[in-house]
């Protein structure tokens, strides 16, 4: 036998640990390689590594998000270090895994492996660039969203297998909650169609759902008693809970271009409405799309209300994953001479290797370029992270301003969405202030931040944005810009005094 052919079966027998290597090669360099901005990554970095350095969520912090993704984070960054590059180590793991579930997906629905591959590269291909966003609970919650519809799939029923499904659904509700009521509204579809159609009884399905449901109580019970013991359960309860009628209210965002993404989730979900109607497709065929038809409906609903690309991308996923199932299935294998498509197949993933080989190439260079150059910044917690100019010299200015007046007895508060990337280099917190989003103040809403800011020692200063953010509280703002004084201007900020 060949070294060639010796590698081939060697890729064939371990093909998931493969297509999990893959990527977390491919992906690497250009996580790495990716410039500090103030977005998500930057938020949700700086909950995690707040909690690392002992701040509690919820109690400490204004996380409007149910805690698992938090939690695992925040184990990460204790094991592997206090870090920004961490948190995009944590980022690299999560994609791949994803990446490698829904390769293990499409092999459940007998889907060939070269195939399979093929189709999670050109998803990857086609999302990629949501990676940038930085690790994140929506994509985490997505993954075991697939380990769920997993075992939907799989026809053997056993108690066993109905335990997993109620480990996995609070393991979705613990990562974020939205997508878990979305989750489990498509399941319940899912179990009552079944029954209108006889494919399954009654009591067969109510046996099912208390094991489910038996299972997701149990940890979701011992959770709450953990939070109540820990003295964080109201705040749990104000900020994941009470607080989203604001946060739906007031962040509202509709992205034209995010439209025809839109357009292509709903094209594939028509193509499975078709099939499931059409009495002349495979049985299989049918049946699959049948179980999978309501999570490609619901899970597009993860993009309300900011209704952009990224959570455009993120919502139709399963629908794509669905769409290329079905061209395979009924073009590929039914029509295409499938050795010929093979073959074009095995050229395509060639091509898309180069091309991740060119492109991280790209940023290496790039990234060693900055690393070896002068304007590193070694400042904890962004060590050894692409920071331009403009936002070193900031990041500078700002930090000694704050610590000038420190030595002068007067205290100094940011109250903008980029407060936290301050704080992380001070090791300080100031919960609400440090992300007036909407949304992020919990039950007491704007009001309660703008008595926070009442409460401040007279002689604070408070450092608001010049620019217009849109998902800052603008009444927080008008009511600093009307009953104080402003002293002064640093950077992209007024200063203002109490």
């Amino acid at each position: 036998m060949s070294l060639k052919d010796k590698i081939i079966n060697i890729i064939k027998k371990y093909d998931n640990i493969f297509v999990f290597t893959y990527f977390i090669i491919c992906l690497s360099v250009y996580v790495y390689a990716l410039k500090l901005s103030i977005n998500d990554e930057l938020w949700n970095f700086s909950f995690i590594y707040k909690m690392a350095n002992g701040y509690e969520i919820y109690k400490d912090l204004n996380v409007i998000i149910t805690p698992l993704f938090h939690y695992i984070g925040e184990i990460v960054m204790q094991i592997l270090g206090k870090s920004f590059l961490t948190f995009r180590i944590y980022n690299l793991l999560i994609f791949s895994t994803l990446y490698t579930i829904i390769y293990i997906f499409l092999k459940k629905m007998k889907v060939k492996k070269i195939y399979s591959f093929s189709m999670v590269l050109g998803l990857s291909m086609f999302i990629n660039d949501i990676i940038s966003a930085g690790a994140n609970y929506n994509i985490l919650a997505v993954l075991f969203v697939f380990c769920g519809i997993y075992l939907e799939i799989d026809t053997k029923e056993s108690i066993k297998k109905n335990i997993i499904k109620g480990i996995i659904l609070f393991l979705i509700f613990m990562t974020k909650q939205n997508i878990f009521v979305l989750y489990a509204v498509s399941l319940i579809i899912v179990y009552i169609t079944k029954i209108l159609q006889k494919k399954e009884t009654i009591k067969n399905i109510i046996k099912k759902i208390i094991i489910i449901g038996t299972t997701f109580m149990v940890p979701l019970i011992l959770f709450i008693a953990y939070l109540q013991i820990n003295n964080i359960l109201y705040d749990f309860i104000s900020y994941c809970f009470l607080g989203i009628g604001e946060f739906s209210k007031f962040n509202k965002n509709i992205s034209i271009i995010s439209i025809g993404f839109l357009v292509i989730g709903i094209i594939g979900i028509i193509i499975s409405i078709i099939l499931i109607k059409l009495k002349k497709v495979d049985e299989q065929i049918c049946s699959l799309n049948f179980i999978l038809l309501p999570f490609e409906v619901f899970m597009i609903l993860i993009a309300y209300p900011i209704v952009n690309i990224y959570h455009i991308k993120l919502g139709i996923i399963i629908s794509l994953v669905v769409l290329s199932y079905n061209i395979y299935s009924l073009i590929v294998i039914e029509i295409l001479d499938e050795n010929k498509v093979e073959k074009i197949v095995k050229v395509c993933i060639v091509l898309i290797t180069i091309y991740f080989i060119g492109y991280n190439l790209y940023y290496l260079n790039k990234y060693v370029k900055y690393i070896n150059s002068e304007q590193t910044v070694n400042i904890s917690p962004y060590n050894n992270i692409i920071i331009e100019d403009d936002m070193r010299n900031k990041i500078n200015n700002i930090c000694n301003y704050i610590e000038e007046n420190r030595k002068k007895g007067i205290d100094v508060k940011i109250i903008s969405n980029e407060a936290t990337l301050y704080m992380n280099i001070l090791n300080e917190n100031n919960k609400n202030m440090d992300l007036p989003n909407m949304g992020n103040f919990g039950i007491k809403g704007e009001d309660g931040l703008i008595n926070e800011v009442c409460e401040l020692e007279l002689g604070t200063k408070i450092l608001i944005s010049k620019e217009e953010e849109v998902q800052e509280s603008k009444k927080l703002k008008d009511y600093i810009m009307n009953n104080y004084i402003k002293i002064d201007e640093i950077e992209d900020f007024y200063v203002y005094e109490r």
